[in-house]
């Protein structure tokens, strides 16, 4: 049975309190047959919609599909905005979309907008990264396409000249023939 997310809206929501470690992710698809998550709005227009006040990862949409649940799954036409890590250890991250595992994501036509942190990540991995628009670590073996997506207004607030944190719009560390365009 696919599983299908649809027209959600999450906003207003802090997370977590200083020196505790709390992982959110607004939407968590993982270990199912999800087919399509699409047309959800996470984060209002309002500055800091979403915060995380502990240590830990901020994350819009985590989507990790194992291969043997579906083949192909789509993460389109959502809106992830707003979204806010105060803390400044270097273990905090905020992304917009997680892509993961071995089932092929197609990611097309998502707005993200508006992601801060204080944190000092200078680290350019997959698992950190201070900010992160969408971050892709699929399975060696797959091709995910990453299309039409519009990525704006992604910040590290941070300001020590001691650290240069890390702040990318996609982030690749795994899969073959990846397809990116129009982005």
């Amino acid at each position: 049975n696919n599983c299908v997310i649809e027209n959600n809206t999450l906003a207003g929501l802090v997370i977590g309190t200083s020196g505790v470690t709390a992982n959110f992710s607004a939407i968590q698809a993982t270990n199912g047959a999800e087919s399509s998550i699409s047309g959800n709005t996470i984060g209002s227009t309002l500055t800091n919609s979403i915060q995380l006040l502990g240590t830990g990862t901020l994350t819009g949409i985590n989507a990790s599909v194992p291969l043997n649940f579906i083949p192909s799954y789509n993460v389109a036409n959502n809106t992830i905005r707003n979204m806010h890590i105060p803390n400044t250890q270097s273990t905090m991250i905020v992304r917009g979309i997680q892509l993961a595992n071995g089932s092929i994501p197609n990611c097309f036509n998502n707005t993200i907008s508006n992601l801060t942190s204080n944190s000092t990540n200078i680290l350019n991995t997959f698992s950190s990264g201070a900010v992160m628009g969408i971050n892709v670590a699929v399975g060696s073996a797959t091709i995910p396409v990453i299309r039409n997506n519009t990525i704006f207004g992604l910040r590290s607030l941070n300001t020590s000249s001691a650290v240069t944190p890390n702040v990318t719009g996609i982030m690749l560390s795994s899969g073959q023939g990846i397809i990116i365009d129009a982005n």
